[in-house]
């Protein structure tokens, strides 16, 4: 009876450590999902309320992001060309 206690009680510490990983994992991709896609949403808001303004001289600079997030940027600097 003690040694199946102890097996019992180590399966629990491996499952606890492993969990621990996963989530230390999650945790990072979750980060690096922020940070690829909203730091340039938060810029393209940025851009959009200061043409809102009348600042139409501003124009949204990203590193080559070829996705919807890109394209909305290239059109947001085309609308600020077409108003200027």
């Amino acid at each position: 009876m003690q040694l199946n206690f102890k097996i019992i009680q180590n399966n629990i510490s491996n499952y606890l450590w492993f969990m621990m990983i996963v989530l230390v994992f999650t945790v990072f991709l979750i980060w690096k999902f922020a940070n690829t896609y909203l730091k340039p949403l938060n810029k393209v808001t940025e851009m959009a309320s200061k043409i809102a303004r009348g600042n139409f001289q501003e124009r949204i600079q990203l590193q080559s992001h070829d996705n919807e997030i890109g394209t909305m940027a290239r059109m947001f600097n085309y609308m600020a060309d077409q108003l200027e």
